[in-house]
């Protein structure tokens, strides 16, 4: 009621003597700040921590000051999350949630870029939703700029990658590719890779050291297979 209501508030004590023009101010608690985040199993930089919530829900810090190797990887004049993020950031998400190192990802969509800023970092969350057994919704979301803190309205969140996550076997990536490898290095057509990244960057697409990681490049038909 309206009794317990105010006997809830504080009082402020003020002097009993006339005022003399001096300000008197009141310190309160402040109110509770960003949850508490909790370390992974999988301790991988780009997922960031485990939120307390009924969904997993992880959450960290995306921007060149956070990660400064991002300004090597620049779209005209911005410097852009890479796709393969949203990837490493989905993987670290279901086989934290599958507690096992084994887990494959489906129909990935990136559905929106996001910016890196120059300057501060932006709030990332990977929200994790159960859709059978063994089977997981993943969905990668940034908090808009100017946006209040906290969780806010949901238009405040942006959403950049979705997939679905089942619980797979452990294969190693290098053995899977290289029965890939051989067959194009035998049949595919060899294609020089600085002249290749000499075309991306006529075209605007900037990629430093940091991000000029291919070594070789085969053509064969209409498949392309850069290693």
């Amino acid at each position: 009621g309206v009794m317990g209501e105010d006997a809830s508030r504080r009082r402020a004590d003020l002097p009993t003597y006339p005022f003399q023009r001096e300000r008197y101010w009141q310190d309160f608690d402040g109110v509770a700040g960003a949850p508490a985040v909790l370390t992974t199993q999988v301790g991988h930089p780009l997922l960031g921590g485990a939120l307390s919530s009924p969904l997993p829900i992880f959450q960290g810090e995306i921007g060149v000051t956070r990660q400064p190797w991002l300004a090597d990887h620049r779209i005209f004049e911005f410097a852009l999350f890479p796709g393969s993020g949203f990837v490493e950031q989905a993987a670290a998400a279901a086989c934290e949630v599958f507690e096992t190192d084994g887990c494959e990802l489906r129909d990935f969509i990136i559905r929106e870029a996001l910016v890196s800023p120059a300057d501060r970092a932006v709030p990332v969350q990977v929200v994790v939703t159960p859709t059978g057994v063994d089977a997981h919704h993943v969905q990668v979301f940034s908090r808009a700029p100017g946006s209040a803190e906290g969780t806010g309205p949901a238009g405040a969140w942006r959403l950049h990658a979705t997939c679905d996550a089942v619980r797979g076997a452990d294969v190693s990536p290098a053995a899977m590719d290289a029965g890939l490898v051989a067959r194009f290095r035998a049949t595919g057509e060899t294609h020089d890779v600085a002249r290749y990244y000499e075309r991306l960057a006529a075209v605007g697409a900037h990629y430093g050291p940091g991000f000029q990681a291919i070594e070789e490049m085969h053509a064969c038909g209409r498949e392309v297979l850069d290693h």
